[in-house]
């Protein structure tokens, strides 16, 4: 873990809950002076958030709080750092996701059905002949009320990408990026998300797909050039992930 290789640590982390070595505990060594802490679930959220696993890191991060036992370490502080940053990460996507949503456009009203001037009264007799009835003017027609817009395939296909970096669905990711390109969406944000899809993946994959890694850096260089928000970027981009990057 303090070499930054976080993969494998969450290799060991998941092993050692598999034995049965799931409770943290604070074991004191041959010294009063010297004290082992042993919490898998604070460094499991550890080494995930940094992956950019962000839901699952902040479950092992809570589960690790649930314990109690962190509360008296140092550790702590970190602990209760990374789950603000998480909880303000996932409200922020969240929102981000709201907003990308489009409004339905609201029905136009009909006109207001003109009401018909009241017959006029009749005269009173006089040895003139009867006046013969005027017809009722016929009632005006109603029109027909206008459906709703279609909604785009590409609004839909946003939406689903949001949903599919956020889960960690990096495989549907790409194809969603690759069908909204081919489509002639340049948005910076399709960058943004192409840029985190790819690099999650060069990372998950023990950094060995090199190409992966350069179309990161290509996306991330294009959401720039497109004027991208720079805290958005914040958001979504982990330190973990710019420091692979090469960003500051």
């Amino acid at each position: 873990m303090k070499r930054g290789d976080y993969r494998a640590g969450i290799d060991s982390l998941e092993k050692a809950l598999a034995t049965g070595h799931a409770t943290p505990v604070e074991r004191l060594g041959t010294t009063r002076a010297f004290a082992d802490h042993y919490d898998p679930y604070y460094w499991l959220g550890v080494a995930r958030m940094e992956l950019g696993q962000e839901a699952r890191a902040k479950d092992a991060l809570e589960r690790s709080r649930s314990f109690g036992v962190i509360s008296a370490w140092p550790e702590s502080t970190d602990l209760e750092s990374r789950l603000r940053v998480l909880e303000t990460r996932a409200a922020e996507r969240a929102a981000a996701a709201s907003a990308a949503r489009p409004e339905p456009t609201p029905l136009p009203l009909p006109p207001a059905t003109p009401t018909p001037a009241p017959p006029p009264l009749a005269p009173r007799p006089t040895p003139t002949p009867e006046l013969v009835p005027t017809a009722a003017p016929p009632a005006p027609e109603l029109p027909t009320a206008t459906p709703l817009p279609f909604v785009t395939p590409t609004s839909e296909e946003r939406r689903n990408l949001v949903a599919a970096v956020s889960a960690a669905d990096f495989e549907l990711a790409a194809t969603l990026v690759d069908r909204l390109r081919a489509r002639g969406d340049t948005s910076p944000d399709v960058d943004l998300l192409d840029c985190v899809t790819s690099v999650s993946q060069f990372l998950l994959e023990g950094r060995k797909d090199e190409a992966l890694l350069a179309r990161a850096r290509r996306a991330l260089r294009a959401y720039r050039a497109k004027g991208g928000n720079s805290r958005a970027e914040a958001v979504w981009i982990s330190p973990a992930m710019s420091a692979v990057l090469g960003t500051p």
